[in-house]
């Protein structure tokens, strides 16, 4: 938790001189509570003075520096986190959704350290410190009261933490679970209607929506609990305080009223444990990504040689995808892999362009392993294209500039390989808007635009992830032929079942918990 207090830095001060103004009335009604009750008139004006000045410093210092304190410091953590996620380019990991979810929500929750703990353990710290004065003073433990009532607390909400995080991490679990549910069946509605499966859906996300509910209320049910046992135990001890109190009335009364504004303004500590209890580990996700070292920022060499898959091992959380894979990459001929659905061939890809993280193992671009380098830079070497391409709205020509903003190059280069010849046919040819995502265009239009865009990259290193399959037997070997005289001085790695791309590759592996040369010309 110490590591808050490095955020939003510039505002600390003007929030302690805030806690100090807001501490301030609690004197003064300590004051008057003595002069009051010990009939003492010189107690009473400076209880007065003190409540009066208390306000008009508040007013005058125009209060909320603490809430502009965990403003700004949240802001910085935001910030610094969805820098330090990026740098360790996890963003395409498995439930990398709900991981960012918990994170996020975890640094807005913090916003209570600087909002609630600081402010309240300063005045409650003032208080005690008051009281501490008025029980020797008076040689009475009233003093010690306050810190039974906390160890108490601190055991209470020890037995109730684990039941806490377990239901917290479930809700999350659900929400995460019903969101993605909501967006997969409005993602495939068409297919639904045609299904006639709407009635099933349905009663599938109201099934989901009451395991929510149901574990929405468990939790408030578990922060009820906290709060009742927390509130209990404060207004126990204030009426313990009576029989502790000694000495005069007027000193018995300030004492009281100390204690009493204490414990209220300490409710809000156990309140914020409470809360703060549940996010703790995503809290220390967060600052160990911060702490990660970051990423090497030199240059990966324009012009690679040799990429290397050395001994890499892959897996999800309930199974091994594979183990032990090596392979190289070299130009002077097209290498391609194969191997049946779910032996890991695109998961090899996302380790190969930094999308996942090898179990074991590394992947090394001329001798440098790339996991010491950021996505940034691996993209700068590594282009990647698989069978759903992501296009632009806009036009083929707006398209094709995003990847190569030299007209003149850009003509050259379409030209010489003679790709896109489908735009011919079409009536506004390069101008011709092809809408979200390409919907405008088949399916093999838009693949054979996203190899086009890709390929204007002039990457080092390209990764092909079953380009084809929208693709006609023609266009498949004109785009064979291009990607191989490409081979001959790029990287390339094709992920195929086709036997005409097979066909045209120096080397063929297949996968399937191992990797095997299948062969090759």
């Amino acid at each position: 938790m110490s590591q808050l207090f490095h955020y939003g830095k510039e505002q600390v001060g003007r929030a302690l001189v805030e806690s100090g103004w807001g501490w301030l009335p609690n004197l003064g009604w300590a004051l008057l509570a003595a002069g009051l009750i010990g009939q003492t008139r010189q107690l009473i004006w400076a209880g007065g003075v003190v409540v009066a000045c208390a306000a008009l410093g508040s007013w005058l210092t125009a209060r909320g520096h603490f809430h502009a304190w965990g403003l700004a410091a949240t802001a910085q953590l935001h910030g610094a986190y969805l820098a330090a996620l990026a740098r360790r380019a996890e963003a395409s990991v498995p439930d990398a959704g709900t991981t960012l979810q918990r994170d996020l929500t975890a640094i807005d929750k913090g916003a209570g350290f600087y909002n609630v703990l600081v402010p309240a353990v300063l005045g409650v710290g003032a208080s005690w410190v008051l009281l501490a004065g008025l029980s020797l003073w008076q040689h009475s433990l009233v003093a010690i009261l306050p810190l039974g009532c906390l160890a108490v607390v601190a055991i209470v909400l020890r037995a109730l933490a684990r039941r806490v995080s377990r239901r917290d991490r479930e809700c999350m679990h659900r929400f995460v679970a019903l969101g993605q549910s909501f967006l997969d069946t409005l993602g495939g509605l068409t297919m639904l209607v045609s299904y006639e499966a709407g009635p099933l859906f349905a009663q599938r996300f109201a099934s989901q929506s009451e395991r929510f509910r149901h574990a929405t209320m468990r939790v408030l049910q578990t922060q009820l609990t906290s709060l009742i046992a927390i509130n209990g135990l404060v207004y126990l001890t204030v009426l313990l305080a009576p029989l502790t109190l000694r000495g005069p009335l007027g000193g018995r009364a300030a004492a009281f009223v100390t204690l009493a504004t204490l414990m209220l303004n300490g409710r809000q500590l156990g309140y914020f444990s409470h809360g703060i209890k549940s996010q703790r580990p995503a809290l220390r996700g967060v600052f160990g990504m911060l702490e990660t070292a970051p990423r090497v920022e030199a240059d990966l060499p324009a012009h690679p040689q040799q990429l290397t898959v050395r001994d890499c091992a892959a897996a999800y959380a309930d199974r091994s995808v594979f183990k032990n894979v090596s392979l190289t990459l070299a130009p002077g001929g097209l290498t391609v892999l194969c191997g049946a659905n779910g032996s890991g061939k695109t998961t090899l890809v996302n380790l190969i362009n930094g999308s996942r993280e090898p179990a074991r193992g590394a992947i090394l671009l001329d001798g440098q392993d790339l996991a010491q380098f950021s996505a940034k830079k691996r993209a700068s070497v590594i282009g990647t294209l698989g069978p759903s391409p992501q296009l632009f709205s806009g036009t083929i020509a707006s398209n094709l500039k995003l990847a190569c903003p030299d007209d003149a190059r850009r003509k050259a280069f379409l030209a010489k390989w003679q790709l896109l010849a489908f735009i011919r046919d079409l009536p506004a040819g390069w101008n011709t808007v092809i809408g979200e995502n390409g919907r405008r265009l088949s399916p093999g239009q838009r693949q054979e635009l996203a190899l086009a865009m890709l390929l204007l990259t002039d990457k080092p290193v390209y990764l092909l992830d079953e380009i084809t399959t929208s693709v006609d037997r023609r266009t498949t070997k004109h785009l064979l032929d291009v990607v191989g005289a490409l081979s001959r001085s790029h990287l390339i790695l094709w992920v195929s079942h086709d036997p005409l791309v097979q066909a045209h590759a120096a080397k063929v592996y297949q996968l399937g918990g191992q990797l095997t040369l299948k062969g090759g010309r």
